[in-house]
Formats: C-alpha cells, sequence, structure tokens
C-alpha cells in the first residue's frame, strides 16, 4: 500500500503539475543548504557543480529591485556565500570574460564581471543591513579570488565605474586592506607605483558642489575621510616609499582634482 501511495505522489507532484521558478528553486536549494549546515552534518555537494548549476539562477534573482525582492535576494546571497566559501580560485581576465548561460533567456549569457556589479549593486542599495553586510562579504570573497591583473581591474571598476558612492568609499577600506597585505607579503603591485598613478586619480577628486553648497561636502564626507585615511596609512607603512607617494605625482594629482572642480568662468570674471 505504501508502494502505491508513493508511486501516486509521484504522478501526481511533478514539474508539469507543480513547476518552479527561479525563486523556488533558490529557496529549496538554500533550505536545503541551511539545514544541513544548522545540523552539522556532511554536505555532499561540489562547489564547483552548484556553481555551474545555480550561478545564473542566483544572479537572475539578485538583478531585481533589492527592495522588491528580499525574499529572493537572501536566499541567492546565502547560496552564494556558502559557494564562495567552498571554492579556491585564481582567476585571470580571460576568466572574468567567461559568459554564463541566463536561465530566463535561452541564448542570452551573462559575463562573469556581471556578477561582481550585481553583487556590488545588493550590497550598495538593498534596504535590508544585514543582506547589505554579506554582500559586501561577497565582493571581498570575489576580488581575492583574481589574481593581481584582475584585483586592479576590479578595483577600478568599483572606484571608477561603480554608480553608487557608497560602495566607492568602501572600496578604499578594501583597497587599503590590499595594499597592507601586500606590504606585509613583501611583494606585488599594490605595494609599487601603481597605487598612485592608477587608483590615486580616482580617489582624490573634489566636488565642484563642496564651494557652493556646504551640505554636499557633508554628503561626501565619508569618502574624503576614507580616501585621506589611506594616504596617511601609506605615510606611516611606506616607509622606504615604495609606492613613490613622495613624488611630484601626488601633488600633480591633488592640483588636478582642485583645478577640476573650480568655475572657470567665475574665475575669469574675476580677473
Amino acid at each position: 500500500i505504501d508502494e502505491e501511495v508513493i508511486e501516486n505522489d509521484r504522478q501526481m507532484i511533478n514539474v508539469r503539475l507543480y513547476p518552479l521558478n527561479y525563486e523556488g528553486i533558490a529557496s529549496l536549494l538554500s533550505i536545503s543548504l541551511y539545514n544541513q549546515l544548522a545540523s552539522q552534518h556532511t554536505i555532499d555537494l561540489d562547489a564547483f557543480d552548484l556553481a555551474k548549476t545555480y550561478i545564473g539562477i542566483l544572479i537572475h534573482l539578485m538583478m531585481h529591485r533589492p527592495s522588491d525582492r528580499i525574499n529572493a535576494i537572501d536566499k541567492a546571497i546565502f547560496v552564494a556565500l556558502y559557494i564562495s566559501d567552498k571554492i579556491h580560485v585564481n582567476l585571470s581576465m580571460e576568466d572574468i570574460e567567461t559568459i554564463i548561460e541566463d536561465p530566463a533567456e535561452i541564448g542570452v549569457g551573462i559575463p562573469v564581471t556581471r556578477i561582481f556589479q550585481v553583487v556590488s549593486s545588493v550590497a550598495s542599495t538593498c534596504p535590508d543591513a544585514s543582506i547589505r553586510f554579506f554582500a559586501y562579504h561577497l565582493v571581498r570573497k570575489f576580488l581575492a579570488f583574481g589574481n593581481e591583473q584582475v584585483k586592479v581591474f576590479l578595483y577600478q571598476e568599483l572606484l571608477d565605474g561603480c554608480p553608487f558612492p557608497s560602495m566607492k568609499t568602501a572600496a578604499i577600506g578594501i583597497l587599503k586592506d590590499q595594499i597592507d597585505q601586500s606590504f606585509q607579503d613583501d611583494k606585488g603591485v599594490f605595494a609599487s607605483p601603481l597605487v598612485i598613478d592608477v587608483f590615486f586619480p580616482l580617489i582624490f577628486k573634489v566636488n565642484k558642489a563642496w564651494s557652493q553648497r556646504p551640505s554636499e561636502f557633508w554628503n561626501d564626507y565619508s569618502h574624503v575621510m576614507q580616501a585621506l585615511n589611506l594616504y596617511y596609512y601609506l605615510l606611516l607603512r611606506d616607509r622606504h616609499n615604495r609606492v613613490s607617494y613622495h613624488s611630484s605625482s601626488v601633488l600633480y594629482i591633488l592640483i588636478l582634482a582642485i583645478d577640476s572642480s573650480m568655475d572657470k568662468s567665475e574665475y575669469k570674471q574675476d580677473e
């Protein structure tokens, strides 16, 4: 009788009659992982297989506006965190240009770099503070997966291409940690003049509105403090001037930043 009941259930409960959308799949996956982690059972799942199978679904869920889909986004973030904790990779520029299939649109792909952009967006805009925190942790994990060339590219993306001021500010702190790690390891491009040549022009920018509306300066106060904190750190840490912070390049960058913020029309009228 039991076998007959099971067989009847199989006939009644199937994909055709009860199809699962992507949110449902992510929910089942996250619940399964959470249950096994909470019960401290060994999870017999290969993280790479999970990533290959589900990363497109997870990114698709996170691409929705966070305020509308928090219940879906938190599950996608949870599974992505699990995957990131279980894999150890060293991504190259070729790797991050790989195209992932978008499950929502057959034949349409999502570049790996899009993962980074989407997670950065969640970390900046999600109204839930805990989800923002975990998404921010994912951003750091993604940066750690790249080789030095990839890291430089992604930091440039955050500091220059990212549309969210809060993430640009946070990126300065992450960059400072990366520089500190390079000094500890006594090697790497993050303990070289590249820091000044590539990142300082992106970090030290003067907003024209500061001189016109003081409130604008206070809106950018966190960014200014992070930028100054980074420079102060280099003054203390880089005793041998490996990043060339004593060079004329730094002064030139700061002069350009100030000059670009000036209203030239007003300056000419004063003359």
